[in-house]
């Protein structure tokens, strides 16, 4: 019987600290009798046509030549690899024939691994840098211009 008291009694002496401190946390730094003056829209600056249009061939121009690179370089890794594993096929040892494969799939690998992340870089600096020119420009994020992920699917 004096268990039940004393556990109820500590119970109710656990909620009423823990009832306690977070009333006083909620209170802090939301003060209720500073008064609020008028909500203050911001006035729009005048939209600069021509500078984000620069900007957007700016940005486009420089997309269009990261793909142009990456293209290149896998047309290189491709033929690389075409004239690789023609070579390899004529050696007439098996032990050396498969290693030549090995090597020369490893070599495109690599390349291939290498040009796509050359194109990421090069993609999200161009992004990076249209969204310098944007700001700049007095043209905010949310008017739809997107981001590098819009580009993701070249």
């Amino acid at each position: 019987m004096n268990t039940k008291i004393v556990s109820a009694v500590v119970g109710l002496g656990v909620f009423t600290i823990i009832g306690a401190f977070s009333l006083s946390a909620s209170a802090v730094g939301k003060p209720t009798d500073v008064p609020r003056g008028p909500k203050v829209t911001p006035t729009p600056t005048a939209l600069n046509v021509a500078c984000i249009q620069g900007a957007i061939v700016e940005r486009d121009n420089a997309v269009i030549a990261s793909v142009t690179t990456y293209h290149t370089a896998i047309i290189n890794a491709l033929t690389a690899r075409r004239d690789a594993f023609s070579a390899a096929y004529a050696i007439t040892d098996r032990q050396d024939r498969k290693k030549a494969l090995r090597d020369a799939l490893s070599d495109f690998k690599d390349a291939r691994r290498a040009a796509s992340e050359t194109f990421r870089k090069a993609k999200d600096a161009a992004w990076s840098e249209f969204a310098k020119d944007r700001k700049a420009c007095g043209v905010g994020p949310q008017d739809g211009q997107g981001n590098s992920k819009l580009d993701s699917a070249i």
